[in-house]
Formats: C-alpha cells, structure tokens, sequence
C-alpha cells in the first residue's frame, strides 16, 4: 500500500484520497487485527461457530419463505423482497462453506443432522 501511493509515479492518488486510505486501513484493519492477536487464546472458536451457523439460518430460512411468496407475480425484481441478492448470496455461501466444514471436520454426530445441514447447504 505504501509502495502503491507514495513510491509508484504511474500510479496517481489525490492527496485527500490517500488520508481516507490511510484512515481506513489504520481504523479499519490495523487496529482490530491487534486487538484479534491479543485475544486470540481467549476466543471460542467452537461457540462462534454455533452462533455464526445459527445466525446464517436465521437470516436465510425466512428470507427464503418470504422471497417464495413473490413468485406469483413473476418479475425478475421481486425474486427477494427481504434481504438484497448479494446479501443472500453471501450469507448463502458462507452457511454453506461452514456445513462442508462441519462435515469434513466430523462435527456432525448423527444422519438426521446430517441431512438436515445438506439441506441447508444446498
């Protein structure tokens, strides 16, 4: 970044746009990151993941229902009346990458959760 905007000649950056980089980059990556190093022996992993899986369903079973009941009209632009298409898609795949991760790491007990996540994840 600093090789980028200060070093580069081919590449221009205005002077109020490199503060609001720099700005970002220190608030926004530098200070939680130092804040993850000191805490990282104390974070939970295994309970953020239970919390991260149940808020995915959380967000999407309903979003799915809601977005189902749109269907009749048959316009492109009632596809998800409640959560914006990138929003679900990406709360989508990140269900879906936790359950392989789930599955591949043997975290799933027994074949009812197991189906039960294979339907969540597809």
């Amino acid at each position: 970044m600093f090789y980028d905007m200060e070093v580069r000649s081919d590449f221009f950056v205005q002077s109020n746009d490199k503060i609001k980089i720099w700005l970002i980059a220190v608030a926004g990556c530098f200070i939680p990151m130092i804040s993850i190093y000191k805490s990282f022996k104390k974070i939970d992993f295994d309970y953020s993941l239970k919390l991260l899986f149940a808020g995915c369903v959380i967000i999407l079973i309903p979003s799915l229902l809601f977005s189902l009941q749109k269907l009749d009209e048959g316009y492109r632009e009632t596809g998800n009346s409640a959560l914006d298409p990138i929003t679900f898609a990406m709360s989508g795949v990140t269900l879906s990458l936790l359950i392989i991760y789930k599955i591949i790491e043997g975290k799933i007990k027994n074949k009812f959760s197991y189906v039960l996540n294979l339907i969540y994840c597809f």
